[in-house]
């Protein structure tokens, strides 16, 4: 607690932040020093968007492995599915990561991904590629 007695807020609270500045503005531009707090809680934009990564892959990783104990008929259709599902929810963490999509720290952890994608459908003779951003 800072000594105003006031908690500082959590990563949570200032990735969400984020978004709504997003939202608000309909600037996928990182709000880098418009959101109190994001350059002290994160120290970099690299971390900022990695976290932002981190978070959106979380889900839709989660809401996959559902998708494949369910073994859809039509993997990658279903697959594509859940993406716009997860963009419909949360439209501005996808714009942001978007607009981001060629920083180097987002390109290399995309990579990552794409591949752990792959090796957990690799038994699948259907696969899943990770979808295509507009």
């Amino acid at each position: 607690m800072s000594r105003q007695g006031q908690q500082r807020p959590t990563r949570q609270e200032l990735l969400r932040a984020v978004c709504e500045h997003v939202s608000r503005t309909g600037d996928a531009t990182l709000p880098w020093g418009q959101v109190p707090g994001l350059e002290s809680e994160f120290g970099s934009p690299d971390a900022v968007l990695l976290e932002l990564h981190r978070r959106w892959y979380a889900r839709f990783a989660a809401r996959l492995d559902a998708l494949l104990e369910d073994s859809p008929d039509d993997l990658a259709g279903a697959a594509r599915d859940l993406w716009e599902e997860l963009t419909a929810e949360d439209p501005a963490r996808r714009a942001l990561l978007d607009a981001y999509r060629d920083h180097p720290a987002l390109a290399a952890a995309e990579e990552r991904q794409r591949r752990l994608l792959w090796l957990a459908t690799a038994g699948d003779r259907r696969r899943v590629a990770v979808p295509s951003r507009a």
